[in-house]
């Protein structure tokens, strides 16, 4: 078995078009958590993983509302052959 932490970090850009097209921009952080199984003489391997996917306004990209965090969280599944 096989266990492995990964960290995400990036720029995320969301577009809205209510009355006129507007562009935000947000850091956005997503630590997450793979484990895979290895059988068959360690040819196939099925696997899954877990991340939180989170999104951080910490300057408040609309005037009108206060600083905001937003999570998500996602869950694949794999399965492969190593050659």
């Amino acid at each position: 078995m096989t266990l492995r932490a990964q960290i995400g970090v990036g720029n995320a850009e969301v577009n809205t078009n209510d009355t006129s097209l507007t562009s935000n921009h947000f850091l956005y952080l997503e630590p997450g958590v793979t484990g895979m199984i290895a059988f068959g003489e360690g040819r196939w391997f099925v696997g899954a993983d877990v991340t939180a996917l989170i999104f951080l306004d910490s300057f408040g990209s609309d005037p009108g509302y206060p600083p905001a965090t937003h999570t998500s969280v996602t869950l694949h599944g794999q399965l492969g052959i190593r050659f």
